[in-house]
């Protein structure tokens, strides 16, 4: 008797982990995989604010640089804006626009950003400054504390594909429903002519935030 008491202790026992690893497993199959950053950090369902419908298509013509001399609009941006898509609309629009990552700029915008500019041969009125949300308050910091900037232009070029042609595989396990709204930075354009920068003033950087809206 001892022994088959035992035997259901154990049978019991080992019953309760296979339904708690057969449980675990089905939440894992049904649960989307996590796409944008705020959802991969925040631990937010990929169902309620995931990527439902595919983006409206950018023309290949509208995906393209100028050299920094020669454009209206200077972007200083991170992934969210290296894929050249937004920036898109600004060319079909007629401008010229160059694209450069914070790293080339070594994720700091100093004292002498206006002469940097000048020096870079920028002549356009209009520099947007782009940052995801999670590092914005590290750049403006570090920004704030920089006197001189170290590195010459180095502009990022566009992206070899085409970019966000559609819904990420990693979204298409996402049931259907209503549009769900993608976490994306917000823009922040900073306008004047080149001595007179907004993003130039520690005083006035508020690069663009991002949010998850």
């Amino acid at each position: 008797m001892e022994d088959t008491k035992s035997a259901r202790t154990w049978l019991r026992i080992f019953a309760a982990g296979y339904l708690v690893c057969c449980a675990l497993l089905l939440v894992s199959l049904f649960t989307p995989i996590p796409y944008g950053d705020l959802t991969r950090i925040g631990r937010i369902s990929e169902r309620e604010f995931g990527w439902h419908e595919p983006p409206p298509p950018i023309p290949d013509a509208d995906v393209k640089t100028w050299p920094i001399n020669e454009s209206d609009i200077l972007v200083i941006g991170d992934s969210f804006s290296v894929r050249y898509a937004w920036q898109s609309k600004l060319v079909g629009a007629g401008y010229k626009v160059t694209t450069t990552h914070w790293d080339n700029l070594g994720g700091v915008l100093c004292d002498d950003f206006s002469g940097w500019l000048q020096k870079s041969g920028f002549k356009g009125k209009v520099v947007i400054v782009e940052s995801i949300e999670r590092l914005l308050y590290d750049r403006i910091e570090k920004s704030e504390s920089c006197k001189t900037m170290k590195h010459s232009f180095k502009p990022t070029p566009p992206p070899s594909g085409r970019p966000a042609d559609g819904v990420p595989s990693a979204a298409r396990r996402v049931a259907a429903g209503p549009v769900a709204r993608r976490s994306a930075p917000a823009r922040a354009v900073h306008s004047g002519n080149n001595r007179t920068c907004a993003s130039c003033n520690p005083a006035h950087r508020h690069a663009a935030r991002s949010r998850g809206t």
